[in-house]
């Protein structure tokens, strides 16, 4: 596997991953990680793939913006794509990255071949109380300052250490503040405020979603409303599995994704 990279993207500074030969395949992390929760999937995806895993904008070592919304991310993903002489990827978005890739596909349906979405934001206001009390302005910075080295066990096991693993757990939350304000971009006391749940069966883009049987933040039956929403998706749900896939579920998950991306 290759090391990360640094690049700019419209001004701003990223980190991220590029390896592999192939069509081009676009990664997209969830809140508070990085291009490295995408570690146990690369080599698998690599050999098919040319694998693009940046880590987004107030993320780890990627430089901060001053406006996290839908329509800023789209433009970055649009420059992104034209830095690198891509006139279409295929996108595969977990959590927060599963809103991005769904709102991208969405709007810009000529840019995305295939879609794959893992327990995804953006499909229902029920979250986790948790991201509901860290929303508050305040208190959620205060937790995240004072507190951190006591929330972070607990996040851990809440996420089953996979989606934050190692030194991608504490690079990113180097600015916790300005996590804090990137999660009230989408998230209030009553639950998440970005939605697209009312756009979906307008969704154009052969789409997968993948969802954890008991995912803590996202419920499941946001993924079955989804699934029925979207024209011809298809639904694989990983069975004892939690908001991310644990060690035991890679295997799966790996093949499932494949066989959907390498599918005609």
């Amino acid at each position: 596997m290759a090391d990360s990279d640094i690049y700019e993207v419209g001004g701003i500074r990223t980190t991220g991953l590029i390896t592999g030969e192939g069509p081009a395949l676009l990664l997209l992390h969830g809140f508070a990680g990085s291009w490295a929760e995408w570690q146990p999937h690369i080599d698998a995806l690599a050999r098919h793939f040319k694998v693009y895993a940046p880590t987004l904008p107030g993320h780890g070592d990627s430089s901060p913006i001053p406006d996290y919304s839908l329509k800023v991310a789209r433009q970055l993903f649009h420059a992104f794509l034209d830095r690198e002489g891509l006139d279409k990827v295929m996108l595969i978005g977990q959590s927060m990255g599963g809103l991005l890739a769904l709102d991208f596909a969405l709007n810009s349906p000529a840019r995305v071949s295939k879609l794959v979405v893992m327990d995804s934001a953006g499909l229902g206001r029920e979250i986790h109380w948790g991201l509901r009390l860290l929303s508050l302005p305040l208190l959620g910075e205060l937790v995240l300052d004072l507190v951190w080295p006591r929330v972070r066990p607990s996040l851990a096991r809440l996420l089953r250490d996979t989606c934050l693993p190692g030194e991608a757990f504490d690079g990113t939350w180097q600015g916790r503040g300005g996590m804090a304000r990137l999660l009230r971009t989408g998230v209030d006391l009553r639950g998440q405020k970005l939605s697209v749940k009312d756009q979906l069966s307008g969704l154009r883009v052969p789409t997968l979603i993948v969802w954890g049987e008991r995912d803590p933040l996202f419920p499941l039956s946001q993924a079955g409303a989804a699934h029925r929403s979207i024209p011809g998706s298809q639904l694989h749900v990983l069975r004892g599995a939690g908001h991310c896939p644990g060690p035991e579920h890679m295997e799966e998950l790996n093949r499932v994704i494949l066989e959907f991306l390498l599918e005609r």
